[in-house]
């Protein structure tokens, strides 16, 4: 299996491994949400979904074209590092994929806390990713055992959207992962 294959398999086991219902990322924010003293938010998973996205999608160019309803997650490819970890693979390095979740308020509504919202994120994606039902998704669906992580990201910048009358804030996180496609 060459490495854009493993790349585009992984990208289907993530959103299959995040938009569980029952062990996904809506599961598992509520909780991290509670833990960090704020507010949970849901994402829709599903093909028709107007708030996941599976590309680097422009969250203002999706507004202002109402492609797209808040809080958002955009998860794409972010690129492969070949290391040569084991010399006689075809790959031997890192895979890598970018999750931007987008979120908004209103002036009236501003959040107060978005180091709490930001590390609420991180804990249910590192909860889910992590989880036993999760690993044995990724060695089922790719064949490879999950041994990478989840990486948080800085906030990015504040945007304003006069269309949509709200302020929205993209946090960036990265999934991680060490493959030997041989």
């Amino acid at each position: 299996m060459n490495v854009s294959s493993i790349l585009r398999l992984g990208s289907s086991t993530i959103v299959e491994v995040i938009g569980d219902p029952t062990n996904g990322f809506n599961a598992a924010l509520i909780q991290a949400a509670a833990d960090n003293g704020v507010n949970a938010f849901e994402i829709d998973f599903s093909r028709k979904s107007r708030n996941f996205f599976k590309s680097n999608f422009g969250i203002l160019d999706l507004l202002e074209n109402d492609g797209a309803d808040l809080p958002a997650i955009c998860l794409y490819e972010d690129g492969d590092e070949n290391v040569n970890l084991l010399t006689s693979n075809i790959f031997s390095g890192t895979l890598r994929w970018r999750i931007d979740v987008h979120l908004s308020w209103s002036n009236n509504d501003m959040a107060q806390d978005l180091d709490g919202l930001r590390y609420a994120v991180h804990d249910a994606l590192v909860n889910v990713v992590n989880s036993e039902a999760a690993m044995e998704i990724w060695q089922t669906t790719t064949g490879l055992a999950f041994n990478g992580g989840v990486g948080l990201g800085g906030l990015g910048p504040l945007h304003w959207s006069p269309d949509q009358n709200l302020w929205i804030q993209t946090m960036p996180f990265w999934i991680r992962m060490v493959a030997n496609v041989n």
